[in-house]
């Protein structure tokens, strides 16, 4: 209220044991809120959310403290953007940046002057006292519910993901396990989760502790998205171009990963080779393959199993899979078919036999 009061310009720093938080004022009232952890992921989240139509061109952008602002600031003279949606970001991301505050009841406060260019938009970025207080308050009873639930162990900057077990298998349907290995792969924060998953925060980290106290989550911090400025944000691609044919080799060896690579990237193939079947999970679920060698014998489980796995799938239900081992007979190509798989190929296998079997199901 203070600085309300004195209608001054500059920026509140605010700092714990290993964070820095700035708030920006302009002539007493909020511009931004920064807090330089995930500063980029919480400004990219509030684009997509708030302006998912607003193309940033890279040669007007500015190198600003407060960069954001600019940003906002140019949008809005080009008429690419309106008070609505710039209000809603702003109020948005300061949100959450004093959401992360609440933990922490000892932290150093200092005042730095600033000056910040005056403009027509500034009107629209700034947040009086009022709006500052509600969204305290919205964050003080965020923070109590979370606190209620038993989640303060959980900072939803931090990133859930599946541990790499063979036993969480067993633990999960084949559906459950393909949508948290979708998502709790290490690389979305919770905010990010909750962001695709269009759910409350709060429904999120109850998901999340359900699975973790089962012993099948894992959390782990995750570094930031390149700074805007440095990357293209419009979705670059050709409408007319002949999508390649992706295909997934699952096998313990690497050289069997390598051979295949070889022959079938120059053929026209995306090639995807997967070591370990569990960790991923993910990987596969991500390419989308048009189809899937599957070795049969592996360390922690087997191709029967991870066939059979892959059938209870939606995504993977009419997805070719061909069996590779060097194990062949009858009884292994009988087994095969009863899990669902399609073909069955002997190692060692020569070029033209790859190539043939694949031509079955798919060409480039």
């Amino acid at each position: 209220m203070l600085v309300h009061q004195k209608q001054a310009t500059g920026e509140l720093i605010i700092n714990n044991n290993s964070t820095q938080y700035r708030l920006c004022f302009f002539l007493g009232q909020l511009l931004y809120a920064i807090k330089e952890t995930h500063r980029i992921r919480r400004w990219q989240r509030g684009l997509k959310r708030y302006c998912p139509n607003w193309v940033i061109d890279n040669s007007q952008l500015i190198n600003s403290e407060i960069w954001e602002c600019e940003l906002l600031h140019q949008g809005m003279i080009e008429g690419r953007l309106n008070a609505a949606q710039v209000k809603a970001l702003v109020r948005e991301i300061t949100q959450e940046v004093l959401f992360s505050l609440n933990p922490y009841v000892s932290s150093k406060y200092q005042w730095r002057t600033c000056k910040y260019a005056k403009s027509e938009s500034t009107f629209y970025l700034t947040l009086c006292p009022l709006e500052i207080k509600q969204i305290l308050k919205n964050c003080q009873n965020l923070w109590q519910q979370w606190q209620d639930m038993g989640l303060a162990y959980i900072n939803p900057e931090f990133a859930p993901v599946v541990k790499q077990s063979p036993s969480v298998l067993t633990k999960c349907s084949a559906d459950t396990f393909l949508n948290l290995t979708a998502l709790f792969n290490g690389h979305y924060t919770l905010w990010d989760i909750a962001f695709k998953m269009k759910q409350p925060l709060l429904r999120v980290g109850r998901l999340l502790h359900y699975f973790y106290q089962q012993g099948l989550l894992e959390l782990q911090t995750v570094s930031d998205l390149p700074i805007p400025y440095k990357c293209n944000l419009q979705i670059k691609g050709d409408s007319h171009g002949k999508k390649q044919p992706v295909i997934v080799c699952i096998d313990d060896s690497p050289l069997v990963g390598k051979y295949l690579k070889e022959i079938l990237t120059p053929a026209g193939y995306q090639v995807f080779y997967i070591q370990d079947p569990v960790g991923g999970i993910a990987t596969l679920t991500k390419c989308k393959p048009d189809l899937i060698f599957l070795d049969l014998v592996m360390p922690n489980t087997d191709g029967y199993n991870l066939c059979r796995f892959f059938r209870k799938i939606s995504t993977f239900r009419k997805t070719p899979i061909i069996m590779l081992t060097a194990w062949d007979g009858w009884i292994n190509r009988a087994r095969a078919k009863l899990v669902g798989a399609d073909d069955f190929l002997a190692k060692p296998f020569k070029t033209e036999q790859l190539k043939e079997i694949i031509a079955k199901y798919i060409s480039p």
